[in-house]
């Protein structure tokens, strides 16, 4: 079991009060912390550190529900180029139509491409493929798929930078909500993140040291002006996350393996899943959450819409989010 309240605040009074009706050894997170917790774990490597002043309209356009159709449609693109690459690369190969085929087989029973593609790669290393050429061919053509579809870092940036996505995206889920040179803001705002090295690189990066002989750069004394002589004033988004971006590689992960699993861990599951204010979360934000529960799919939603904190998530009304995330008729 778990809650998940809106502020820390409400993190100290819940954990009060649960022991005392004897609910006891039950964690209580803020969805913020649970998100950065889960993501460290999920997708370890990336950045720690936050922008602070991200522009309300990045937050708006990664906490909007078109978010889902966007993160969707790449996945779904995605195994197509796979599979068509896999087919170029197994032509001519000694029972290449055959990996092909049951690859295809596969996705009856693995909905999700990484447990699809790792059931293909132990169903290959028990069969006889005809000599040490083929099996070569047909060892490289998986390992360049499961390199590929398990990229989450990689595939989060390159959704969030093809600017003819996005807009198919938006066209299909809300039309009208984003206009073209909005989602060119988002895109150049998420290569400024990247930075020339990357996110990865960047979690291990420290900022260069000044240059001693350089002269000051704070001949007034502006207090924006920090020792080594950068304006305090100027956030570099390089190598930094947004708070938003955290659902959203969750959101990339549970679509490649079907469930949240930290490496070398069990999927996260949870038996019973309150979330408090459920109106001000995202729809990514509650899809990921919802996602994360056994199948008895025990969960309590609280809220109202009439307390609303939150403006820029895209909630209207509680019929259209949960239908957004799967859940229609709950």
């Amino acid at each position: 079991m778990m809650v998940v309240v809106f502020t820390r605040a409400m993190v100290r009074y819940v954990s009060k009060v649960l022991p005392g009706l004897g609910v006891k050894g039950v964690p209580v997170l803020t969805a913020a912390d649970w998100f950065s917790r889960r993501r460290r774990k999920v997708i370890p490597g990336l950045p720690k550190k936050y922008n602070q002043e991200t522009p309300d309209l990045i937050t708006r356009f990664k906490k909007h529900p078109v978010m889902l159709e966007a993160a969707r449609m790449f996945v779904a693109r995605q195994i197509v180029e796979t599979t068509a690459d896999m087919a170029r690369r197994l032509e001519g190969v000694s029972r290449g139509e055959e990996v092909l085929g049951r690859w295809e087989e596969l996705r009856r029973k693995h909905a999700a491409p990484m447990p699809r593609i790792r059931a293909l790669r132990d169903w290959v290393g028990q069969q006889d493929l005809g000599g040490a050429f083929a099996r070569q061919r047909v060892a490289t053509a998986l390992h360049l798929a499961v390199s590929r579809l398990g990229d989450v870092a990689g595939d989060w940036a390159e959704m969030l930078t093809d600017q003819d996505l996005l807009a198919a995206a938006v066209d299909r889920c809300s039309p009208g909500e984003f206009s073209m040179a909005q989602i060119q803001r988002l895109t150049r705002w998420v290569s400024d993140q990247l930075g020339p090295d990357g996110l990865a690189s960047a979690s291990a990066s420290a900022p260069a040291p000044a240059d001693p002989d350089a002269p000051m750069a704070n001949p007034d004394n502006s207090p924006y002006i920090s020792l080594d002589g950068r304006d305090e004033r100027i956030q570099e988004e390089g190598g930094r996350l947004d708070l938003t971006d955290d659902p959203l590689l969750l959101y990339f992960a549970l679509l490649k393996e079907g469930c949240l699993r930290p490496r070398g861990k069990a999927a996260i599951r949870y038996e019973h899943l309150v979330i408090d204010e459920a109106q001000d979360l995202s729809a990514v934000e509650l899809k990921v959450l919802l996602s994360c529960t056994s199948k008895l799919r025990s969960i309590t939603l609280t809220g109202d819409t009439a307390q609303r904190t939150v403006f820029d998530n895209g909630f209207s009304d509680w019929a259209s989010a949960l239908e957004r995330v799967g859940e229609q008729g709950a």
